[in-house]
């Protein structure tokens, strides 16, 4: 079965990247392989737990996990060289033999690992063509695998938003419910209180829709508070950046207004 790429929370064309994540996303709890495939062609696969993802992938000549565990840690060349001895003699993966013989090695493996999917999915989005899944179901993934969720890794990869929304950001994330800093092409910088990437997707989705129908006298960044019944959102605007805010008390929205006011040279 293939599935095209999703679209990302707005209509504007998003990175590779984002959309291979958003799309990986809206597969749910899915659990199996997913062979990518551009222009008919294999390019690459990945493992997913219950939507987590375990391994990716990418176009030939991807980072290997030792290579990668080397790099962060020199000293470990000796370990790594055995583990691949072990996992090969046992034929299961590199981290699987690593973690049954020394648990202490799941912080390094945790990095290196996210790495490589991140170069994976950056390979692949690298291609300039559209990706289409083959999704390959099966009853559980690797036991004991390492996982990720999409929305961890885009919260890995996101270059800083700008230093005024992230100002905001920590000065109110930890007030509200739900608080976001998300661009235009569906990138997110920064979340707390959200669950997944779609939730995510959504609340900036719905902050960009209620900024677009606002008019603004040009100043950075564009502050706007809107009460939907119980529901408070204090939405910023910085560039092609938005910072959304839900749950602050009265008090909190006094502050955001009065530190976007200073940040702003008001």
């Amino acid at each position: 079965m293939n599935l095209p790429l999703s679209h990302p929370p707005r209509e504007r064309d998003a990175s590779g990247f984002a959309c291979l994540l958003y799309a990986l996303d809206g597969l749910g709890a899915f659990t199996g392989r997913v062979h990518f495939l551009a222009g008919g062609e294999p390019c690459g696969e990945a493992l997913l737990d219950r939507g987590d993802l375990c391994y990716v992938r990418g176009t030939p000549g991807h980072a290997r996990l030792g290579e990668l565990l080397v790099g962060r840690d020199p000293s470990a060349r000796d370990a790594v060289a055995a583990g691949v001895a072990r996992a090969r003699a046992r034929g299961c993966a590199l981290g699987t033999a690593l973690l049954e013989d020394d648990p202490r090695h799941l912080l390094s493996l945790r990095g290196a690992l996210r790495d490589q999917m991140l170069a994976g999915l950056h390979s692949l989005a690298a291609l300039g063509t559209p990706i289409h899944f083959e999704r390959l179901p099966t009853a559980q993934a690797a036991p004991g695998a390492i996982r990720f969720s999409a929305l961890e890794l885009m919260l890995t990869a996101a270059a800083p938003a700008t230093e005024a929304l992230h100002a905001l950001h920590e000065a109110l994330g930890a007030g509200a419910r739900r608080a976001l800093l998300a661009r235009e092409d569906g990138v997110v910088h920064a979340a707390r209180g959200v669950a997944s990437l779609r939730e995510a997707g959504r609340l900036a989705r719905d902050g960009w829709n209620q900024m677009g129908v606002a008019s603004f006298d040009g100043t950075a960044p564009r502050l706007l508070l809107r009460r939907d019944g119980e529901t408070s959102r204090v939405l910023a605007l910085h560039d092609d950046t938005l910072a959304v805010f839900e749950g602050l008390g009265l008090g909190d929205q006094v502050r955001a207004m009065r530190l976007a006011g200073a940040l702003d040279g008001r």
